[in-house]
């Protein structure tokens, strides 16, 4: 469960029809696969012995009234496998969207099935292309280290610089980096 943070609203506990629920993927999820097949058959099996799952947290965008999780994919997908009908628990957050994606972050950084390097390092780089997101910010919910975002941030600003197109991935930008070498907190 996603703590209260300073500067949030408490989330409000309720039980929502699992139809009520939708979920946007490209908003909310930073891991390379979407679900992990063999985590929701243990989560499903798990509502089959009669076990509720820990709440979901949902974000309550703004404009469309929507509950969109923000984590709690695998969940979701085990309570629609195991055919669930009743109303399941879910925290509301009613914050920003930024707010939203770092709690997203945060809560797949604490998860028994945490992100991978990987995963952490291509979120880090996604957040600091779109920009709006402090260093601090960055660290702190991805756990990429001060140095490595350090790197992403004069890679990215090599490529501007040169006029070329700053690459989708931080693998893709480490592959056609000259010198990779040099810059410090390489992975």
């Amino acid at each position: 469960m996603i703590e209260q943070k300073q500067g949030l609203d408490r989330p409000m506990k309720r039980r929502m029809a699992i139809n009520a629920i939708t979920t946007n993927t490209g908003l909310f999820q930073f891991r390379t696969d979407e679900l992990t097949n063999y985590h929701v058959d243990a989560l499903k099996d798990a509502i089959g012995r009669g076990n509720e799952l820990d709440a979901l947290d949902v974000w309550e965008d703004p404009k469309s009234g929507k509950l969109i999780v923000i984590d709690g994919h695998h969940r979701l997908a085990a309570y629609l496998k195991a055919g669930h009908k009743q109303k399941i628990a879910v925290l509301i957050h009613r914050c920003t969207q930024k707010q939203a994606r770092l709690l997203a972050l945060e809560g797949n950084a604490k998860t028994r099935l945490p992100m991978t390097p990987e995963e952490r390092y291509e979120a880090a780089w996604t957040l600091d292309s779109e920009g709006g997101y402090s260093k601090a910010e960055i660290t702190k919910y991805t756990g990429v280290g001060d140095g490595t975002v350090a790197a992403m941030r004069r890679a990215m600003k090599q490529f501007k610089d040169a006029g070329d197109e700053v690459p989708t991935s931080w693998y893709e930008a480490k592959m056609l980096m000259k010198g990779w070498e040099t810059f410090a907190g390489s992975v």
